[in-house]
């Protein structure tokens, strides 16, 4: 038998998630190890997703400050992907978050990502946008990435 802390449990059952999560993609290299996703536990709020067989997707998240919610992880087990797991936890967020602009960064080349954003009510920003200076853009886009927004306020 092994004793964990609840930290380090946690850490173990999203990088669990994470790994099912990229399992469609042979050529994904895991990114995170346990410890990592202990820093995660640590250092982020973690919204979890349930059903009857257990822990199926999380969302995890910062506020940077009480205007805005950086979104740093959003993984679904791969069985419960496209079962709106992803959108419930987005909308737990939304309702979580009155009056904040929720963030989300996602790889280029991830259009699945784009889609979903997109489709709960994300617009995308680009640097120079007007949109990123009227929502105050808490985080910098980086080359790899593509920068999401939701404002209730837009809806």
């Amino acid at each position: 038998m092994k004793v964990k802390n609840k930290e380090q449990y946690l850490a173990k059952v999203l990088l669990d998630i994470y790994d099912s999560a990229n399992s469609l993609y042979e050529d994904e290299k895991r990114l995170g190890s346990e410890d990592s996703f202990y820093e995660i536990v640590r250092e982020h709020e973690i919204l979890l997703a349930f059903d009857d067989t257990g822990t199926i997707g999380y969302l995890s998240y910062n506020k940077t400050d009480e205007k805005h919610t950086l979104i740093s992880g959003l993984y679904v087990t791969r069985e419960c992907q496209n079962t709106g797991v992803a959108g419930r936890l987005i909308n737990d967020l939304k309702d979580a978050s009155p009056g904040c602009v929720l963030w989300a960064k996602v790889l280029k080349n991830a259009a699945w990502a784009k889609d979903f954003y997109l489709k709960h009510g994300f617009e995308l920003i680009s640097d120079d946008s007007p949109l990123s200076y009227e929502l105050g853009q808490p985080v910098k886009n980086e080359p790899w990435a593509l920068l999401f927004a939701y404002s209730a306020d837009a809806d």
